[in-house]
């Protein structure tokens, strides 16, 4: 690496002249030429513009181009007396620059002048893109210059290079590299444009921009560099534009090794695509002849008799090359439109390119052969169609000529710097379906030159070549206007929650009435707040106008609108008001603004917290507890499901911000979320308890603080829940409908006081009175079934058993017979009396055996549940995770099982928790529509077991014991002849896991 020098300056600004982004109020449209001597000024920088004829200088639109014959030249002074210490600039291939008494070209200077002058010449007329200077004032206190490095003695790695352009270096370099990509090799100009790196799998890498063969010769061939290849090259180091590593326009290459095995030959005879892609891969980068079918047609100039096509194998393959800028058959240029059209056979001769990633066959091809395509595309149409008639002609398939009549519905951009315009049409506004005008022209083809030639609401002719770019129909760029009427103003008025102090949505109010001049609408009045938008006073013929989705509008700053059905309101902040609004809608660039005097909104009296819990209404009010504070308490239960929620205050709803839509409250802790006006719901799960809403106006934040509920524990006798119960079907002549009494959900059941014997093998062990037992039909709370044949809901009855302690002691089958009159249809009448049969088979009694289900710890814990008959599982329930472990004395959720350890055979569902169970007391969940038995849906099965201390790892031998003995795999699978491996064995009433050695 070279040396660094350090020198001394007093340093003070940095100006850059962007060209390509400014036109520093020089004539800006093409045509006219900057007069000599003119001056452009940029902070304290200046530039004179000079030549030693007259039109020396032009302003284009590539940048500041200078002209060759009329030996144009600049002058770089300051305007605050201080010296100029450094000039660099960009300028396209061909220019260079000498200092007024020079005689060498150079590409930057470096001193210290009060001015300096640069000559320039050029091989041919070419753009200035930037000139940046630097200057400092002499007379100050030298200062150390940053560390600079010098130029590097000898051949430099693409790293080194690097290194010395972030060091700030910018002079030449011998750079040596693989080429891995070769952007083009340009025979025309004698350049090329290709990647180099150190290895062809390197980070870093230099792009060499349009260099010269060895010695400086032009390029003759395209196959003269590959991929692959090592090269030296000598040039000028930049960064350019401040991302791109550089050897900049100029540089040449002193050495050339072409790759192991050879650049790929050019081919003979007609190649496919994917072999032409194939070849560009390889590193090729000269002629070819492509077959291929034409997918898509980007443009056909008649102006350049050029077309820019893409070319496939087949439809459906990814392989494709785009012939970019081609001529028509055997090189005669396009004259028409239709020359060419989609799904046609073409061969194509050219070059071929990887230029910026996409592979292509560059500009200057020919079509040697042309085969229209055979298929059932509609003709071109006649005259002047509809922009319904021209979306079915494109759906059928046809790309080409048409003349369209239509109104503009809104427009996306009119470049005045181009001369074109993008804009969508439809057969009137209200339509949902649209065509799109992109970049055309105006009136007879004219370029634009103002931004308000065309407007909302204006009925156009547009006559151009249709296509369907990325599955958006239409026209492509370089279409005309060939009719234009302008619109005649559609009466709209401003509506909303408060405009002037009264809520106005459909009401058609003169003071409302929105002013309209050349596509521009506004309404001057003396309030506005909340929510508002437009509409013509009766929301038809299309004119629905508010934001895309509902915004708040900032004052003095435009927001996007829509005019459709789906609308929402523009919003002003609750925070404030707005005093002697000035309200602008802007039909040409859909935006809205609101000028005026923002008033502080006094604070609402009180707010309210809604939600799903609550049925959105205001049961729940939220008390001003000090200034711009509000609280409430409120008792909310979303354990089983979840709990929707917002603040309602004033005229705006409040939701959640970024990502805070789903709540997790943790008792003791405060949960802080940001609320948003017209955010999406809150969405609270998994908890059940109170929770103090604490909302803070000014900050927009609601806090949330909760206190959880106790679980209740459980009693010896205590029965939970059942799942294996049945019951005869009640009459269907005396009931709406034939239903089955199952467990269920728990609700509240009002009768009169009842005492009901429950009865097991034949012998009374109890009664239930009304404290012990609830009914509920179909999903209603009351007056039961009652309720549910109102509805139409002729579903379950559910029995609910809840603390009959003492009357089901063991398992077994229980019977009882619900009462005459107990329940009553819709008509009133009656049912018969109904025997209910309970069979009990899980029970629990202190800390008792369930089944023999004890383990010991660190012994895998399998759990066999037994049925009568055939178990018939949901498919998609165990796939859920919809069977639950969980502590019984805690109610914590300790083991959440997936399909892998759960195995169905027959009558039987086998589950294997494993040997990770602390020591305890556990409870099993078949959750609602795991398990139907005997035909009882929406039923649960609870399994209880516990794990006592030990030592054994849970793996015991066996022997003789597997004798008279059923084995089953670890997938549940019966085995007759085991081998070596783990199984689990049943044998009479007791279930254990083995391993046979």
């Amino acid at each position: 690496m070279a040396a660094v020098a350090l020198g001394f300056s007093a340093y003070a600004g940095e100006v850059t002249f962007d060209f390509t982004a400014d036109d520093y109020g020089l004539p800006n449209d093409g045509d006219t030429y900057v007069t000599n001597g003119t001056i452009i000024q940029s902070g304290d920088v200046a530039i004179k513009l000079d030549g030693e004829q007259d039109q020396a200088w032009r302003f284009w639109n590539d940048g500041l181009r200078e002209y060759n014959k009329k030996t144009p030249n600049f002058t770089v002074y300051t305007t605050n007396g201080e010296n100029v210490t450094s000039v660099t600039w960009t300028a396209k291939s061909g220019v260079t620059f000498k200092l007024e008494d020079g005689t060498d070209n150079i590409t930057s200077w470096t001193g210290e002048a009060e001015e300096v002058t640069f000559v320039g010449t050029a091989s041919s007329n070419a753009a200035v893109y930037t000139i940046s200077i630097t200057y400092g004032d002499t007379s100050l206190d030298p200062t150390p210059d940053p560390e600079v490095p010098t130029a590097p003695e000898g051949v430099i790695t693409v790293a080194e290079a690097i290194e010395l352009i972030d060091a700030g270096y910018k002079g030449t370099a011998e750079v040596k590299g693989i080429i891995t990509s070769i952007t083009e090799v340009n025979t025309q100009y004698g350049n090329a444009t290709y990647i180099i790196k150190d290895s062809a799998d390197a980070a870093q890498s230099l792009t060499v921009y349009r260099g010269k063969w060895k010695n400086g010769e032009a390029f003759t061939a395209s196959d003269q560099i590959a991929v692959g290849g090592t090269v030296v090259v000598s040039g000028s180091l930049i960064l350019y534009g401040g991302t791109t590593y550089e050897l900049e326009t100029g540089n040449v290459i002193i050495e050339y090794t072409a790759p192991e095995g050879g650049a790929p030959q050019a081919p003979e005879g007609v190649i496919s695509v994917a072999e032409a892609v194939a070849l560009i891969d390889a590193g090729y980068s000269g002629t070819a002849e492509v077959k291929g079918i034409i997918v898509m047609i980007e443009e056909i100039s008649t102006q350049y008799g050029n077309a820019t096509y893409v070319i496939k194998d087949n439809l459906d393959d990814d392989a494709e090359i785009k012939v970019y800028r081609g001529y028509g058959l055997d090189g005669a240029k396009f004259t028409s439109e239709d020359q060419l059209s989609e799904l046609a056979t073409v061969v194509v001769s050219g070059s071929l390119t990887l230029y910026n990633g996409i592979y292509e066959i560059n500009t200057g091809s020919k079509i040697l052969e042309y085969t229209p395509a055979e298929d059932d595309k509609p003709a071109a149409p006649e005259g002047t169609i509809s922009v319904a008639e021209a979306l079915a002609l494109m759906t059928e398939g046809y790309t080409g000529p048409a003349s369209v009549k239509g109104v503009i519905a809104e427009i996306e951009e009119i470049s005045t710097s181009y001369g074109n315009a993008t804009y969508t049409i439809k057969d009137n506004l209200s339509d949902e379906n649209s065509l799109l005008v992109y970049r055309g022209y105006g009136l007879n083809g004219e370029k634009f030159t103002s931004e308000d030639e065309i407007v909302v609401g204006a009925s156009v002719v547009v006559e151009g070549r249709l296509v369907d770019y990325n599955e958006t129909f239409e026209f492509t760029s370089g279409s005309k206007i060939t009719e234009y009427v302008a619109p005649t103003p559609v009466t709209l008025y401003i509506v909303g929650e408060d405009v002037n102090g009264t809520a106005t949505w459909s009401t058609a109010d003169e003071t409302n009435v929105m002013i309209y001049e050349n596509g521009v609408y506004t309404w001057t009045g003396e309030r506005l707040a909340g929510g508002f938008k437009f509409n013509n006073g009766s929301w038809s013929d299309g004119y629905n106008i508010g934001a895309s989705s509902n915004n708040i509008i900032t004052l003095g700053e435009a927001l996007e609108v829509v005019n459709d059905n789906n609308s929402g309101n523009i919003v002003i902040s609750s925070d404030y008001y707005v005093e002697n609004p000035v309200v602008t809608l802007d039909l040409a660039a859909m935006t809205v603004t609101v000028d005026g005097t923002a008033i502080t909104a006094a604070l609402p009296e009180v707010i309210y917290f809604k939600g799903s819990f609550n049925g959105w209404g205001e049961n729940n009010p939220m008390e001003m507890t000090e200034e711009g504070i509000y609280t409430a308490t409120l008792d909310i239960d979303a354990s089983e499901e979840v709990v929707e929620f917002k603040i309602n205050g004033g005229n705006d709803w409040f939701g959640y911000a970024a990502d805070q839509e789903n709540v997790t409250v943790v008792a003791g802790t405060p949960t802080v979320l940001t609320m948003d006006v017209n955010g999406g719901n809150w969405k609270l799960s998994e908890w059940n308890g109170e929770l103090t809403a604490t909302v803070d106006w000014a900050a927009k934040t609601l806090t949330l603080e909760g206190v959880e509920k106790e679980p209740t524990p459980s009693e010896p006798g205590y029965i939970e829940n059942y799942a294996d119960q049945y019951t005869d079907e009640i009459n269907a002549d005396d009931l709406y409908s034939a239903v089955e009494l199952c467990w269920g959900v728990e609700v509240t059941f009002v009768a009169e006081e009842v005492n009901i014997p429950v009865y097991r093998n034949d012998e009374e062990v109890g009664k239930l009175s009304q404290t012990y037992f609830q009914l509920q039909g179909g999903g209603s709370n009351e007056p039961g079934i009652a309720a549910a044949a109102e509805t139409g809901d002729n579903g379950t009855i559910f029995l609910i058993l809840t603390g009959a302690s003492g009357l089901f002691t063991e398992a077994g089958e229980y019977s009882l017979t619900l009462p005459e009159g107990l329940v009553a249809d819709a008509d009133g009448n009656v049912n018969k009396s109904q025997e209910v049969v309970v069979n009990v088979i899980n029970y629990i009694e202190g800390d008792s055996e369930q089944n023999g289900a004890t383990f010991t710890e660190n012994e895998n814990v399998t759990i066999i549940i037994s049925f009568d008959d055939t178990v018939v599982v949901n498919e998609n329930s165990i796939e859920e995770n919809a069977i639950l472990v969980t502590n019984y004395l805690d109610f914590d959720e300790v083991y959440t099982l997936d399909s892998e350890e759960v195995t169905i055979v027959d009558n039987e569902i086998i589950i294997n928790l494993g040997n990770e169970l602390p020591v305890g007391f556990y409870e099993l969940n078949l959750r609602e529509n795991v398990v139907l038995i005997n035909g009882c849906p929406n039923a649960m099965t609870f399994v209880y077991f516990s794990v006592e201390e030990g030592e054994t790892d849970g793996i015991k031998g066996i022997n003789a014991e597997l004798e008279g003995a059923e084995i089953y795999n670890l997938n549940g699978m019966r085995v007759n002849n085991p081998s070596k491996g783990i199984y689990i064995i049943r044998k009479g009433d007791k279930t254990s896991k083995v391993v046979i050695k």
